[in-house]
């Protein structure tokens, strides 16, 4: 079918046939739909006259329930640190880094690479290719975290190397993509973890600690790369995070 002739019962009968059949979630649902959107915009967009409307704009997107972000309780941030330390010191490594940078670990930490930590400079470069905003990026090294990285003796191998390679170090190519995730498995056998904290809750736990150390917002967006302080606040709410001033109500007895 040519897309000119796409009606607004074409897409949705599309995409809630395949809800059903392929038993989608509401969340899924909505990505098939704001992918089929953008596709007939671009045409919009571009060519004068080929489309008179995106009727795929039309069709309503479903609810979804944001669970928000989980951080780690802190007993059970201490017990997976302890077992990770004894039993599994790549993945403990791993883990730490994405605490001390905010990484996320298979779209950016997974392909960090020598080349892009910069001791004397104190700063880790996300290049375009990997971040999130596809633009290069800047995240500071604070003390802690630049002794971690000196312990490693990263001067020792080939610049072009990426830190969390195969064989449980640095080396010439990088692990697969889920490989943490799969690896991170291991540790639930052993330790009680909630079923929606993930290692990506090392950065949120991270930066609640921030918070509760009393650092200022704006040297924690440097960590996050949140665009604006209303982004980060939004994002420290999802986690339950209350901001501002302690509220003291005074009520009358009745």
């Amino acid at each position: 079918m040519d897309i000119s002739h796409l009606t607004k019962q074409h897409i949705f009968d599309f995409v809630k046939t395949n809800q059903l059949q392929r038993k989608w979630s509401n969340k899924t649902y909505n990505h098939y739909l704001q992918a089929i959107n953008t596709f007939l915009q671009y045409y919009i967009d571009n060519f004068d006259g080929y489309l008179k409307e995106n009727v795929c704009s039309k069709v309503k997107k479903l609810q979804v329930q944001k669970r928000g972000n989980r951080p780690f309780r802190n007993n059970t941030f201490k017990n997976v640190l302890d077992w990770l330390k004894e039993k599994d010191w790549f993945m403990y490594q791993f883990c730490r880094f994405i605490y001390y940078s905010c990484m996320r670990p298979d779209a950016e930490l997974r392909l960090l690479q020598i080349k892009h930590i910069d001791l004397i400079g104190r700063k880790i470069v996300v290049p375009s290719t990997n971040s999130k905003s596809k633009i290069t990026q800047y995240i500071p090294i604070d003390e802690e975290f630049f002794g971690i990285i000196r312990e490693m003796n990263l001067e020792k191998y080939d610049r072009e190397y990426f830190v969390f390679g195969l064989n449980d170090g640095p080396a010439e190519k990088p692990v697969s993509e889920k490989y943490f995730r799969k690896r991170f498995m291991k540790v639930r056998r052993y330790v009680y973890i909630d079923e929606h904290v993930t290692m990506y809750s090392f950065k949120h736990t991270r930066c609640i600690h921030l918070v509760e150390d009393g650092e200022k917002l704006h040297n924690i967006i440097k960590l996050t790369r949140h665009k604006t302080l209303v982004e980060l606040m939004d994002y420290l709410k999802d986690m339950g995070v209350i901001l501002g001033d302690e509220v003291k109500l005074k009520s009358r007895s009745i």
